[in-house]
């Protein structure tokens, strides 16, 4: 199932619209999920959060080292201004040692 007809058909598991107004229940209900496809961690019966973190450390670290040893996640669609223009970077990373900033852009 797609990712839209399965949040469009699971059970709300929270008060959202009756708790805040409107406007901000449709946020929030955007913002917290109820459910996770975590296909990508070849999940296939329930486990407990250790596993869970476990997991997602391990894919994380994995991307991470990719680049090389030293480099911490800075945030992605990062705005950076240069010349008076605007531009975003797909992924920023800072490399410790270097004392440097990675960009990674598509």
């Amino acid at each position: 199932m797609d990712s839209y007809s399965r949040v469009t058909n699971q059970l709300k598991t929270h008060n959202f619209d009756t708790a805040l107004p409107e406007i901000s229940a449709e946020y929030a209900n955007e913002v917290f999920k109820s459910s996770y496809n975590l296909g990508f961690l070849g999940i296939t019966e329930p486990v407990k959060e250790l596993e869970l973190e476990k997991r997602l450390i391990a894919k994380i670290r994995y991307f991470v080292l990719e680049l090389g040893k030293g480099f911490s996640f800075i945030g992605n669609q990062y705005r950076l201004e240069y010349n008076n223009k605007e531009y975003f970077v797909d992924m920023l990373f800072f490399h410790r040692g270097l004392r440097s900033l990675k960009l990674l852009l598509n």
